[in-house]
């Protein structure tokens, strides 16, 4: 290693200093341009040659001294460097692997990982911004907490500690994470850290390296997720028939979406998953037997779901599952040439964003089952209740129990309200947007059941409350976890389908391999009962009774028939018999009429 001149495509020698090295330890030498310019005379031999151990005029050996000078920093610059990466947690993994495959692992910063996930380009996702997308987004986040949290876990300590490359995590950082993470997120969203860590480590680093979050999770937390399913997590409510129909009916009439009521009569009639529903194909659909026979996304179970009938004399009929097989043949018949999707509208929004998808069932649910206005609740026009003192209300965030700088912001809009400013004075004042003054205030009146914003609570008992309101009404704050947990959306449908299934005699373990799950557990984990109340029940029971009824009035009277029939054709032969005296037939018609009237 050292100082060189290299020339250009003319011959002429380059004015920069360039060195000689070795890459990564290697035998193989490089050339690499330093930042030192070549001044001065360069000293040539009797040939035109230059040597280093010629010696030249001043300006040129300042300029060499320079370069020297450079090198010796770059190479201590590097030695540090090597230093430092023999020290650092993966070194020992990373040189095996290298002397492995020939190969050094392609090591990225931790800090680094959400933008270089960002620009990945999942199959299902076709927008151009993946942050733009909900589940990107959320991707996108999960990375940069875990990147900020390695920050922190790395100030102060010595390099053999620090976690700053991929290389550098451990199981000691991993189970670290995971412990802080699991105190304060729901289970679900713990699985969704765990799964997402993992396969992004996974993507990253060779395959031949041990992924150090599934090796954790599989250890440590596996068992025991699974013995807390139901602990801390929400259950999706199972509606009751006349609740389903209500959905059913709104759904039919959103000519927006014309899609919607057939979406939503195949994920209460089969009870698949939403994704299962969008991407359900004409190949799977056997109207014949009476089966659909396909397989669950998540965990490609095999499943064979039953098509109830719609007609009362069928022996499969159902009243309300029937209505399946209805939209089935309706979709059939409007089916356009070759194709694939039996709800070709759902399955292109779903493969465009799964996220729009769940957002319009929650939609739906809301605005099906919350928007008629509750009187109890409802303010009649001028009737406003008495208002609390600012103090009152001040006091009422400073107990909340949440974060200071969100508890500092709230009480400095509600001052700055309280004296009258607007809302674009307010955000002014704090740096914050027109928008989310209006979303503080509105947690404002939540913690102290004070109407702040006008036109909102008192527009009449008949007011109609907005989206943001209703989806409030399907959300159920949590026990542990940041997010409020969701009560209605398309997984009610699934709940609704194994509820109706539990309560019609259906043994659990054989549901199980109708709606797909793994566990007998599971599946008892969904059956929610309580919304099927004793007037549902009774409803339910009554019509059940008047079904029997008219089946059994039906299959008495066309039993009847063949007799009546036949009196009718002996009484006719009686009379017109030409052997017989008239006492003699006026004595068998009436034995015939005796007859018939017993039911003999």
């Amino acid at each position: 290693m050292g100082l060189k001149l290299m020339k250009d495509n003319h011959g002429e020698y380059r004015r920069i200093w360039y060195a000689t090295m070795h890459v990564n330890g290697t035998a193989r030498l490089t050339s690499r341009r330093l930042k030192t310019p070549l001044r001065g005379k360069i000293p040539l031999d009797e040939n035109g040659r230059f040597s280093l151990n010629l010696t030249g005029d001043a300006a040129f050996e300042k300029s060499k001294a320079a370069a020297t000078a450079e090198l010796k920093a770059v190479l201590d610059t590097a030695r540090e460097m090597k230093a430092e990466e023999r020290n650092s947690p993966g070194y020992a993994e990373s040189e095996a692997y290298r002397k492995l495959m020939g190969r050094s692992i392609e090591n990225y910063r931790i800090a680094d990982l959400a933008e270089l996930n960002a620009s990945r380009r999942p199959k299902h996702i076709l927008t151009s911004d993946k942050r733009k997308c909900r589940y990107g987004l959320s991707v996108y986040k999960i990375l940069e907490h875990f990147a900020k949290w390695c920050a922190r876990y790395s100030n102060g300590k010595p390099r053999a500690q620090k976690c700053v490359k991929l290389t550098d995590i451990r199981r000691s950082v991993v189970s670290a994470y995971f412990s802080e993470i699991y105190e304060v997120q729901s289970r679900s969203t713990f699985l969704k850290y765990v799964f997402l860590l993992a396969s992004t480590y996974r993507y990253y680093m060779p395959t031949a390296v041990e992924n150090p979050f599934k090796k954790e999770y599989e250890e440590s937390y596996k068992k025991i997720t699974k013995a807390n399913v139901g602990v801390n997590s929400i259950v999706h409510e199972a509606p009751s028939e006349t609740q389903m129909r209500q959905i059913w009916e709104y759904a039919r009439n959103d000519r927006s979406k014309p899609y919607l009521y057939r979406l939503a009569v195949v994920a209460a009639c089969t009870g698949m998953r939403i994704g299962d529903c969008c991407n359900l194909t004409w190949d799977k659909v056997d109207l014949l037997n009476y089966l659909i026979t396909t397989s669950t996304s998540k965990t490609g179970k095999p499943i064979a779901v039953p098509i109830f009938d719609y007609v009362q004399n069928s022996k499969d009929y159902d009243e309300i599952l029937g209505e399946l097989r209805r939209e089935l043949e309706a979709a059939i018949t409007e089916r356009e040439g070759g194709e694939k999707y039996v709800i070709p509208e759902a399955a292109a929004i779903y493969k465009r964003d799964p996220s729009r998808i769940n957002k319009i069932g929650k939609m739906l649910f809301a605005r099906a089952l919350f928007s008629a206005p509750e009187p109890e609740k409802a303010v009649i026009v001028g009737e406003e209740p008495k208002k609390k003192s600012p103090a009152k209300i001040l006091r009422t965030i400073e107990s909340a129990n949440i974060k200071p700088e969100k508890k500092s912001r709230l009480i400095r809009t509600y001052e700055l309200f309280s004296h009258g400013k607007s809302y674009r004075q307010i955000a002014d004042a704090i740096g914050n947007r027109k928008g989310n003054v209006s979303d503080d205030l509105s947690i404002i009146e939540d913690m102290t059941g004070e109407r702040l914003r006008p036109g909102n609570p008192y527009m009449g008992v008949n007011a109609k409350p907005s989206l943001k309101t209703l989806l409030k009404k399907t959300r159920r704050e949590r026990t542990q976890g940041q997010r409020a947990g969701c009560l209605y959306g398309w997984h009610s449908c699934r709940v609704f389908f194994v509820v109706k299934a539990i309560n019609a005699g259906l043994k659990p373990e054989v549901l199980m391999d109708i709606v797909g799950h793994a566990s007998v557990q599971m599946v008892l984990h969904y059956y929610n009962p309580k919304e099927f109340t004793a007037a549902e029940k009774m409803r339910e029971q009554f019509r059940r009774n008047r079904i029997e009824r008219a089946t059994l009035q039906a299959s008495q009277q066309k039993s009847a028939l063949p007799m009546a029939d036949a009196l009718a054709d002996a009484r006719r032969a009686i009379l017109e018999s030409t052997s017989m005296t008239p006492e003699a037939k006026g004595k068998a018609v009436a034995a015939l009429i005796m007859l018939s009237s017993s039911g003999k």
